[in-house]
């Protein structure tokens, strides 16, 4: 049920940005929450998953939450899109590295963001070994240091 709220919240994503680039929106960079709601109601009825009342209301919570988000979408280089590079590595295989970004956003002039949307409700990963209170917790860093992504 938590994979169907996620590939519905990312087929909303889609929506929205495809939405938000067409005339009637353009110049906006964001939508109005209700018209953003109609968008993942209609995603929601046209897909074959189905989610239970809590999923629904978390999907519902993330539309609108994404609202509040301002875009440019005149700077979106793409969406979904694989990617794909071939990395020759030290054993002398070459092998391939593959992902599929949920938006590639241009951001001069220091590069692109990458967008990788996340809706699992799960605790992120922590050190296994704990620490006495008021020592540092060494181990990997999971988040960023603003706690918004990976």
């Amino acid at each position: 049920m938590a994979n169907h709220l996620g590939q519905l919240f990312h087929a909303f994503a889609f929506m929205y940005f495809q939405t938000l680039k067409s005339p009637e929106f353009r110049p906006a960079r964001n939508m109005p929450t209700e018209e953003a709601v109609n968008i993942a109601r209609e995603v929601y009825a046209g897909s074959a998953m189905t989610l239970d009342t809590e999923g629904y209301a978390a999907l519902m919570g993330m539309v609108v939450r994404f609202c509040e988000f301002e875009w440019d979408v005149r700077r979106i280089l793409f969406q979904e899109d694989p990617l794909y590079a071939d990395l020759a590595c030290p054993d002398g295989e070459v092998r391939t590295l593959k992902g599929q970004p949920d938006l590639v956003y241009s951001d001069p002039p220091h590069g692109l963001i990458i967008y990788d949307w996340k809706t699992g409700m799960g605790q992120p990963k922590s050190p296994k070994k704990r620490e006495e209170d008021g020592e540092p917790v060494e181990g990997k860093q999971y988040l960023a240091d603003v706690g918004k992504y990976q």
